[in-house]
C-alpha cells in the first residue's frame, strides 16, 4: 500500500433538503477524521460529487429536484464504487417501497 493511501480520509457528501439535518449528520461524522462535503439536495450533489468524489453519501430520499435515488442512479454513472446511506422517515408512503426495490434490483 501507498503512503498516500493510508493517509487517504474517507469522503463523505451528506445531502438533504432540510439543513438541520445535514447540520446533525455532519458534526456527528465530522469528529471520526472523514473529509467531509455537504449538498441540499440531489442536482447539488451530483455537482459536488463530480469534482469531489466521494467514497459515500449519505442522503435523504425524498427531495424537490432530484430524489435520493435519481441522485444515486447519476453519480454511478461517473462514481461506480461510491456507496449510499439513504435515510428517510417517508420510504413507507406513496409506494415507495416498490420504488427503492425495483431502483435496487
Amino acid at each position: 500500500m501507498v503512503e498516500a493511501d493510508i493517509a487517504r480520509k474517507t469522503k463523505l457528501l451528506i445531502v438533504d433538503d432540510e439543513p438541520v439535518i445535514v447540520e446533525i449528520v455532519t458534526q456527528l461524522l465530522c469528529t471520526c477524521a472523514y473529509d467531509i462535503r455537504t449538498a441540499g439536495d440531489g442536482e447539488e450533489a451530483v455537482s459536488i460529487a463530480m469534482e469531489f468524489h466521494p467514497d459515500c453519501v449519505v442522503t435523504g430520499f425524498m427531495m424537490p429536484r432530484m430524489d435520493g435515488l435519481q441522485e444515486a442512479a447519476t453519480i454511478l454513472r461517473f462514481q461506480p464504487n461510491c456507496k449510499f446511506i439513504f435515510a428517510t422517515s417517508n420510504a413507507h408512503k406513496f409506494g415507495n417501497s416498490q420504488r427503492i426495490r425495483t431502483a435496487w434490483s
